[in-house]
């Protein structure tokens, strides 16, 4: 099997609970792939100066954490100027949307700019959906004529010693744990 690379943005600064992400993220990855190679890069910067190893890899992965932001590209995420210069997948895994209040008028009226929603179809076509980790998100999105999306979760709630467990809790109905 061909060795697959990965360029994996990060949003952990300072937050230990976005550290949690992405390390969850790169260990789902080793999980699925488990001699991929993994370069991490902060994704609050521009990243045409590495422009040429990110188009080497399999995928550019937007990893986890509040990212379904009105003004996510290029205010937050500034990726490269030229979105078509990115020739490798861009990829999400379990983002979540950045929301003050979760009143369904309050997320219909969450509009996402002309250029976030273009980064945003972009995705899409690159790899089909749009992965969420919460119902917040979907909604948002759905509300944005972004349709295409993916329940995954957060991949903070991913613990790879146990992935492969699934069990019922006691008294709890249908509960997956």
């Amino acid at each position: 099997m061909k060795k697959m690379k990965f360029s994996v943005l990060s949003g952990a600064y300072v937050n230990a609970g976005d550290f949690l992400i992405v390390k969850r993220t790169i260990d789902l990855l080793k999980h699925i792939y488990p001699n991929c190679e993994i370069k991490e890069y902060k994704r609050d910067k521009d990243l045409e100066e590495y422009l040429e190893e990110i188009n080497k890899t399999d995928a550019l992965i937007l990893a986890g954490g509040p990212a379904y932001i009105k003004d996510l590209y290029p205010n937050i995420i500034p990726l490269v100027k030229d979105l078509d210069k990115v020739k490798t997948k861009i990829v999400t895994i379990g983002l979540g949307w950045y929301g003050s209040k979760t009143d369904i008028n309050y997320i219909k009226n969450y509009l996402f700019t002309n250029e976030t929603i273009k980064l945003l179809k972009r995705i899409v076509k690159d790899s089909k959906n749009l992965a969420c980790r919460d119902w917040y998100s979907v909604k948002a999105l759905t509300f944005n004529n972004l349709t295409d999306t993916l329940m995954t979760g957060c991949p903070a709630w991913y613990n790879i010693n146990k992935i492969n467990e699934l069990y019922l809790r006691n008294g709890g109905g249908n509960t997956i744990v």
